[in-house]
């Protein structure tokens, strides 16, 4: 679930810069070209840049959701005795 948990945080972060293709606003650490732009344009679908991202950050959210519920009832599931 930790793993999961961890997919839902990097989806939050990845949303940020896809709702940015189109204004490139974001400095980049390594500098170069915004490689959201650059798949967004060659899709065809740089105008729909925030609304990708909003569907990547919700996707982010649903998967939070899920991991914490899965991981609060594998922590409360007992073993059976033997």
């Amino acid at each position: 679930m930790v793993a999961l948990w961890w997919v839902a945080q990097n989806l939050w972060n990845v949303s940020v810069y896809v709702r940015d293709a189109r204004a490139e606003d974001l400095p980049l650490v390594g500098g170069g070209e915004h490689d959201w732009n650059y798949f967004l344009e060659r899709l065809e679908l740089l105008n729909q840049d925030r609304l990708i991202g909003g569907a990547v950050r919700l996707a982010g959210v649903l998967v939070y959701a899920w991991s914490c519920l899965r991981g609060w009832t594998y922590a409360g599931e007992r073993p059976e005795p033997t």
